[in-house]
């Protein structure tokens, strides 16, 4: 029973889509705030100043966003290690000890992979359980 992962081109699509949605929104609202306080035509000069070198350098971010995922991932590095090595109830047990964790134990295991992977395979050989 193990979960579907997403490989790294289904990553790089969603992260590719995300970073499009949030470059338009955030375009989007800084063009509204600053026509309540902006005269239309500072606003609209502006806005033609900063449109063309977004229009350029769009394919290049993109490039970028798709080469290296890995910058953008929403999760830990060790997450999709951790998907790939375990069961649905090994990651239960795992989440169950993880809640025990004092904060900042949480927040070196974040940022350290090899110090949560040797965590993990503790509590895994700790509370396996053979039926």
């Amino acid at each position: 029973h193990r979960v579907a992962v997403d490989t790294s081109a289904d990553i790089a699509r969603k992260t590719q889509d995300d970073a499009r949605q949030i470059l338009t929104w955030v375009g989007a609202f800084a063009y509204v705030f600053l026509y309540w306080y902006l005269d239309p035509t500072v606003l609209f000069t502006i806005g033609m100043i900063l449109l063309f070198p977004i229009i350029g350098l769009h394919q290049p971010i993109l490039k970028f966003v798709s080469r290296h995922p890995e910058f953008f991932e929403q999760y830990p590095r060790w997450y999709q290690q951790l998907l790939n090595v375990t069961d649905r109830d090994e990651r239960r047990r795992i989440a169950y000890l993880w809640l025990f964790l004092p904060p900042a134990t949480r927040m070196i295991y974040n940022v350290n992979t090899p110090s949560f992977m040797h965590w993990m395979e503790q509590v895994l050989l700790t509370v396996n359980q053979n039926p």
